[in-house]
C-alpha cells in the first residue's frame, strides 16, 4: 500500500528540472509559471548547495550558519535546500523574492523566511553573466536549456 501510494504521489507531483549548475550551488525550476494582475511572472526555484565541491561546502556552511541565529544550531544543521518563489519583471530585466522556505533532505520545512525581515523583497536587475541571470532568462521565455 505504502509503495502505491508513493507511486502515485510521484507521478502527480510537479517535476523540478535543472537549470543552472555553478561551483557552488544547483538550480532546479518548475516549468510552470504563473502571470500576476501587473504582467509579472511567478516562478517557483530549488537551491542546492554542492557537496561535492569545497565552494559547495562552504556555502552551505555559510546557510547553515545565517538559518540558526533563526531556528538554532542542531535543527538548521539538517538542512539541505531552499525552495524560493520568485517574481519576474521581464519587461523592465527586475526579480525579487517573494517567498524563501528551508526544507531538510526528507522534504520537511525548517523555516519559512519573512520578506524585508529575513531577505531583499525590493526589485533588482539580475547580475549578467550569474545563475540569477540565466533562471531569469529562463523564467522569461529567452532560450536557455535545461540540464535534465
Amino acid at each position: 500500500m505504502t509503495k502505491t501510494i508513493l507511486c502515485v504521489l510521484l507521478i502527480l507531483a510537479p517535476a523540478w528540472h535543472l537549470a543552472v549548475t555553478t561551483p557552488d550551488s544547483r538550480f532546479y525550476v518548475r516549468q510552470e509559471r504563473e502571470e500576476t494582475p501587473d504582467r509579472t511572472l511567478l516562478s517557483w526555484e530549488k537551491r542546492e548547495a554542492r557537496r561535492d565541491t569545497d565552494d559547495g561546502r562552504h556555502t552551505r556552511a555559510e546557510d547553515v550558519a545565517a538559518l540558526a541565529e533563526k531556528i538554532g544550531t542542531e535543527k538548521a544543521g539538517r538542512f539541505d535546500y531552499t525552495v524560493s518563489l520568485k517574481e519576474y519583471d521581464c519587461r523592465r530585466r527586475y526579480l525579487r523574492f517573494r517567498e524563501v522556505h528551508y526544507y531538510d533532505s526528507k522534504g520537511a520545512e525548517l523555516y519559512a523566511a519573512e520578506p524585508v525581515k529575513d531577505f531583499n523583497a525590493e526589485w533588482t536587475k539580475p547580475v549578467p553573466g550569474t545563475a540569477a541571470e540565466q533562471l531569469f532568462e529562463l523564467a522569461c521565455e529567452k532560450p536557455v536549456e535545461l540540464q535534465d
